[in-house]
């Protein structure tokens, strides 16, 4: 993954937090760090009044979902979780 800080900050960005007591969380800095469906995620969403906001990220299937929401009620998580579950289409060019 290329960006300004390199794979060693993403890298850092995207490791789970430990608390004093030294359990692991689900957060890294700013993101969710999880599994969904086999493959590792990672997510970070955002809010004001009447808008949404969420990226949620599988890095090594290079699959991304954005949600963007000028609703302050829309349900951006359950929609990503359908969203994620659909079929892939085959019939698209390979990115190589």
């Amino acid at each position: 993954m290329e960006s300004a800080g390199g794979e060693p900050l993403v890298n850092q960005m995207w490791t789970p937090q430990k608390l004093k007591d030294g359990s692991a969380t689900h957060y890294g800095m700013g993101w969710g760090i999880g599994e969904y469906r086999g493959s590792r995620s990672v997510q970070h969403s955002g809010s004001r009044p009447g808008v949404g906001t969420l990226l949620w990220l599988w890095p090594k299937r290079e699959c991304a979902v954005v949600l963007l929401a000028n609703l302050g009620e829309a349900q951006l998580q359950a929609l990503a979780h359908r969203l994620a579950i659909a079929p892939a289409r085959t019939d698209h060019p390979r990115r190589v």
